[in-house]
Formats: structure tokens, sequence, C-alpha cells
């Protein structure tokens, strides 16, 4: 009897666990939607050229983001740290595309840094290392003009 009390008693707490997750992620959620502007980009250790970055826009929409001919599904967990961040969807030729990642959300800046696309193991902190594939993005919020 004694055990099976204390079987509900630690299912209790797994359920109120799971509450704050949410809100998180519906914060979060909340947070990146709308369109973001590509300021900088890191890929193996080398940061890209700011001419050759110019015009990379992004759009979170609900569950999808989209850049060029991407779109794709996002999953976020914003209760671990670093922050995760999955996607999943079609690249630009209509093939699957999987990158597992990290965020990190300040205000108007949003940072990704994604493993190589198709590896589960996921970057630990926010710079890529060469020959990795991995790569850093950040963005500033673009702001529509009324």
């Amino acid at each position: 009897m004694q055990g099976h009390l204390l079987l509900v008693f630690a299912a209790g707490f797994l359920v109120a666990a799971d509450e704050p997750k949410d809100d998180a992620v519906k914060r979060d959620s909340k947070a990146l939607q709308g369109n973001w502007t590509v300021v900088s980009i890191e890929v193996n250790g080398t940061t890209v050229p700011k001419d050759k970055i110019g015009g990379r826009d992004a759009t979170f929409k609900g569950d999808q983001y989209s850049i060029h001919s991407f779109r794709l599904t996002v999953k976020i967990d914003p209760i671990k740290q670093p922050k995760t961040i999955d996607m999943d969807g079609k690249d630009g030729n209509g093939k699957p595309l999987s990158m597992t990642g990290i965020y990190d959300l300040d205000g108007d800046t949003l940072k990704i840094c994604f493993a190589k696309p198709g590896t589960k193991e996921r970057p630990a902190q926010f710079k890529t290392r060469p020959r990795t594939g991995e790569s850093l993005i950040v963005y500033k919020r673009r702001l529509e003009k009324e």
C-alpha cells in the first residue's frame, strides 16, 4: 500500500514538472514568431564575409521556419541548458533535411548553432569548430514599417 501511494505521489510530480516546460515552449515559440534578418554566419570556425550574407531573411510562423526555399518544422526545448532546437523538413531540392542545435533568444537577437545536417549530436556552445559542419547564425528581428 505504501509503495502505491509513493508511486501516485511521484507521478503527480512528473505531471507538474511538464507544466512549466509547456509554458516555456509557448513563451519562446511566441517570441520567435516573425521575420528575422541574418546579421552574421560562422561555419566550421570561419566567419562568412558580410557581403556573402546579404539579404538573407528568415521567418518563423507557427512551428514553421523558412529561409530561401527551405521550409522546416521546428521543435524547441527552452528548459534544457543550453536551449535546444530541432528542425526537420526538406531542402531546396526536396531532399529530407534534419538539423539539431541550440538557441539563445535575447530580446530582438536570436542565435542558433547547428550541428552538421543529419547528425544527432548537437553543439554545446555558440561557436563552431573547423571540419565539423557546424554553423552559427545570428539574427536580428526585422521590424516591419508601419
